[in-house]
């Protein structure tokens, strides 16, 4: 699917590509993952059912905020012990009536901003 958005996580180790079908792929950017092919797609997040416009490492690289067309803002664990398991956060979150156009991650890694198409 076409990649709609891009995010880099802060130790530039994690590259978050949300696309248009509404998934989110995450891929190790080491250099022991770069191949001819490009880097290694480590996970796949398919929680949105639009496109995805809005991504967002937090400060200690521990979350991950997406942002879709309808609205929704979803918060990902993407730091666990075991590397093959990322989680969803709490609940899904309905913040806009249209779509979600950015979002930032306070420094404090525990708030983010949101703007969308609603105002």
């Amino acid at each position: 699917a076409v990649p709609t958005s891009l995010a880099l996580s802060k130790t530039s180790d994690t590259l978050a590509v949300g696309r248009k079908d509404g998934t989110v792929d995450l891929y190790s950017c080491t250099p022991d993952d770069y191949s001819d092919t490009g880097y290694r797609r480590i996970h796949r997040l398919l929680c949105h059912p639009k496109p995805v416009r809005g991504l967002e490492f937090t400060s200690d690289d521990a979350l991950l905020i997406s942002g879709d067309d309808e609205g929704t803002l979803a918060v990902h664990d993407v730091v666990r012990p075991n590397s093959t398991a990322v989680g969803l956060v709490g609940a899904v979150l309905h913040a806009h009536s249209s779509y979600v156009l950015d979002l930032a991650a306070l420094p404090d890694g525990k708030r983010f901003a949101s703007v969308g198409a609603d105002g």
